[in-house]
C-alpha cells in the first residue's frame, strides 16, 4: 500500500510543480472564495491551516482573508518529531523548522483548544469518500486522531488531484470536505471507519456551496477500537522538495519564510 501512496505522490507533485505561476494564482483565489463560503468555516472559532510549498494551491488569500475576518489563525510545529499547532498573527515572523518546514515562533496550544475549529490539511491526491493522501509524514493523522479531531476536516487541493480510491490505512484521516478551484466536494462519511456498508460508500455530494451539515466523522477522529497512526514513518517518506513560485512559501504578508516538506 504504501507504495501505491509513494506512486500518487510522485505523479501528483510532478504534475503540481509543472502548473503555471497564472494556473495557481487563479486556482488560489477560487480556493479562497469557496472556502470563504463554508458554513462551518464562517462558524467556526478558529481555523487550522498551512502554508503551501511545492506547487500546492497557494493558501496566502486564505490566511489573508481569514485574518481580516478576525479568526485566530493556527499553524503547525513540530515540537519533538510531534506535530502542534501554535497561534500566529500574520505579518509576525515565522521561523525554520525541522524539514525546512516554516513554524510560528509562539507556544502551541493545548489540543483540546482547537476541536471547535475548523481545520484546512494538505493534500496529494484525494477522493470522494473522503480520502486523503498527505504529504508522508503521518503528523496530521497523529495530530488529529481521537479525541482531538477538529470539528471539520478540509483538505485542499487542485480537481486533477482526485483519484477513484486512496489507499486507506486504518489510521488515515477522512475528510469532511475537499475544496478545488472548481468544486466544494462534501464527503458525507468524513472521519468514518474506512470499511463501510456500500450505501455509505455512495453518500457522497459534489456541489458549489457546503451546506454545512456535520459529516459522519462529527468531531470524534479516530473511532473507539482504531489503530492511531505509527509514530514513525520510513524516513524517505517525506519529500522535503522546494516550492515552486506561486505556490505559497509565506504566511506573511509582503514575503517571509517558507514552508516545505
Amino acid at each position: 500500500m504504501e507504495e501505491t501512496k509513494t506512486a500518487m505522490r510522485q505523479a501528483m507533485r510532478a504534475r503540481r510543480r509543472a502548473l503555471a505561476v497564472d494556473e495557481k494564482v487563479a486556482a488560489a483565489a477560487a480556493v479562497a472564495s469557496r472556502l470563504l463560503a463554508l458554513a462551518p468555516f464562517r462558524a467556526a472559532p478558529a481555523l487550522i491551516a498551512y502554508v503551501a510549498t511545492d506547487g500546492e494551491v497557494p493558501t496566502e488569500a486564505l490566511l489573508a482573508a481569514a485574518a481580516d475576518a478576525g479568526k485566530p489563525l493556527h499553524l503547525p510545529r513540530l515540537v519533538d518529531g510531534v506535530m502542534r499547532f501554535a497561534g500566529h498573527r500574520l505579518g509576525a515572523p515565522l521561523r525554520e523548522g525541522r524539514f525546512g518546514i516554516a513554524e510560528p515562533q509562539s507556544e502551541p496550544v493545548d489540543p483540546a483548544d482547537l476541536v471547535e475549529a475548523i481545520a484546512i490539511v494538505p493534500l496529494v491526491a484525494w477522493d470522494l469518500q473522503g480520502g486523503r493522501v498527505g504529504r508522508g509524514g503521518g503528523h496530521y493523522d497523529r495530530a488529529f486522531a481521537f479525541p482531538y479531531r477538529p470539528r471539520w476536516l478540509v483538505g485542499v487541493g487542485y480537481a486533477f488531484q482526485q483519484v477513484t480510491r486512496v489507499p486507506q490505512d486504518p489510521w488515515d484521516l477522512r475528510l469532511d470536505s475537499v475544496v478545488t478551484e472548481r468544486a466544494t466536494v462534501t464527503c458525507r462519511i468524513g472521519g468514518a471507519a474506512p470499511l463501510l456498508r456500500k450505501e455509505d460508500r455512495d453518500d457522497h455530494e459534489q456541489h458549489d456551496l457546503d451546506t454545512g451539515q456535520p459529516g459522519a466523522g462529527g468531531r470524534s477522529g479516530l473511532r473507539a477500537g482504531r489503530s492511531t497512526a505509527p509514530a514513525v514513518r520510513r524516513a524517505d517518506s517525506i519529500d522535503t522538495g522546494g516550492g515552486g513560485a506561486g505556490s505559497g512559501g509565506s504566511a506573511q504578508r509582503g514575503g517571509g519564510a517558507s514552508q516545505r516538506g
